[in-house]
């Protein structure tokens, strides 16, 4: 076509990230990102991101879950029975950009039921939370800063974050960001991505 395109076509786009799967895979979380006026301004405008499930048989639709700021990173409990996720609700931080093709950062863990309705935060500044196979607790990075960043535990319920002391080999250089830490099945080792690399 000969139409140009205008910056207002840019709020009819939505992307969809972080998609995670429950244990016996029929149901999927997954963040929705739109961009929006910012308050009255007709031009400034900002990224809002919200955390959606659907059942993957595709028999409904699918269903928003959170409403406040942004949300995102969202994964199930082992018994699919909560979901743990990253919200800049009542959170000092805003989540950032670090930088291209990296991921959010900033903004507390919270969880919550699958299937919606109150959620609590159980430690504040931390990203990509991922649960024990047992469902006790919930492994996450800390920090936004780079080098900064910091592996940390805690108990589902919430509580004070342990640190987990990681250490790369001495010929390996340290990476700037942490991603997606992971525990093993028989929760033994943990796994992340730091700079492309598991």
């Amino acid at each position: 076509g000969t139409e140009l395109i205008k910056v207002t076509d840019m709020l009819k786009i939505k992307s969809i990230t972080n998609v995670s799967l429950n244990k016996d895979g029929t149901k999927a979380l997954f963040t929705v990102t739109v961009i929006e006026p910012d308050g009255d301004s007709k031009v400034e405008y900002k990224y809002v991101n919200q955390v959606w499930m659907v059942n993957t048989d595709g028999g409904s639709a699918p269903k928003q879950l959170t409403t406040k700021d942004g949300s995102s990173q969202a994964s199930f409990s082992p018994d699919g029975k909560q979901i743990a996720f990253v919200s800049t609700r009542s959170s000092a931080s805003n989540l950032l950009y670090p930088g291209r093709d990296r991921p959010l950062l900033g903004g507390d863990i919270w969880v919550m039921p699958a299937l919606g309705g109150s959620a609590r935060r159980i430690v504040e500044s931390g990203n990509f939370p991922s649960w024990s196979a047992d469902g006790k607790t919930i492994i996450f990075t800390s920090g936004t800063s780079q080098f900064q960043l910091k592996l940390r535990r805690v108990d589902a319920q919430g509580g004070v974050p342990q640190d987990i002391p990681v250490k790369f080999k001495a010929d390996e250089p340290l990476a700037p960001f942490w991603f997606y830490s992971s525990y093993s099945s028989d929760m033994r080792w943990i796994s992340f991505e730091a700079e492309g690399n598991i």
